[in-house]
């Protein structure tokens, strides 16, 4: 997720555009290019970390719908918390956000073993 929060700090700068109605200092520009870059790269890691040996010993392995799926969901939960307005440092609400979601979403969809 960090290239998602860095690239809604680059689309926001350079893009510009309208704000987000929740927050005036956040664009809608940079709240896109976060789920544009983070869902992919949250996805991508996902599942080969999802589908590395060790892991499909313990669990069996996971497809790369399910692995979007699963980054998918926290990646946008992961964007909205980036987004809102906090004097709570935006890092650990991203990461707080993102870790709760994809647990949640994991145990939903994959399971826990």
């Amino acid at each position: 997720l960090a290239f998602g929060d860095g690239s809604a700090t680059c689309g926001g700068l350079l893009i510009g555009g309208r704000k987000l109605p929740w927050n005036s200092r956040k664009t809608i520009a940079g709240f896109a290019c976060f789920l544009l870059v983070g869902i992919p790269m949250s996805a991508i890691i996902y599942w080969g970390e999802a589908n590395n040996l060790e892991a499909i010993g313990q669990s069996g392995s996971v497809s790369f719908t399910t692995a979007c799926l699963v980054a998918a969901s926290a990646t946008i939960m992961a964007a909205v918390a980036e987004s809102l307005p906090s004097r709570i440092n935006d890092n650990v609400r991203v990461g707080v956000a993102a870790g709760v979601t994809l647990a949640a979403v994991q145990w939903l969809v994959v399971g826990w073993t």
